[in-house]
């Protein structure tokens, strides 16, 4: 992946592969801006300049993110192979912290945010093909 002169750029991968997920999951692909940017910034933190993956625990993260695009919260794997979502998280937005498995809490923070909230994770946005666009 080559590297971009302005900070605030995403790269064209990463903006595609997040519309492409908001587009499957219900969402408008315009409003996939915030996932993208969280995309590029996980996959730089689990590769060194040339690409390669030196922190696999990574490729294990994820986000809830509502359908208007904002990003709720952080998921994580653990070493039992379960998802969950950060504790601090869940304070944060008022659900308690008690369920964090992330079927459990997508329901409590969809109800506390009042808007359909969605699961992705980092390999649905930051792996595989780039995403060809349809031609109209």
């Amino acid at each position: 992946m080559g590297i971009m002169s302005d900070v605030d750029a995403v790269h064209p991968y990463f903006a595609a592969k997040a519309a492409e997920w908001m587009s499957r999951a219900g969402g408008d692909p315009a409003d996939s801006g915030d996932l993208a940017r969280w995309a590029q910034i996980v996959w730089h933190a689990a590769h060194d300049e040339l690409g390669a993956c030196i922190y696999n625990s990574f490729i294990y993260r994820g986000v809830i993110i509502a359908q208007d695009g904002t990003l709720l919260a952080e998921t994580f794997r653990s070493e039992e192979g379960a998802d969950y979502v950060y504790r601090a998280d869940l304070r944060r937005l008022g659900c308690g912290a008690s369920a964090n498995v992330v079927g459990l809490a997508r329901g409590a923070i969809h109800q506390a945010v009042g808007q359909p909230v969605a699961y992705c994770r980092y390999s649905e946005v930051c792996e595989g093909p780039t995403p060809q666009r349809s031609l109209p």
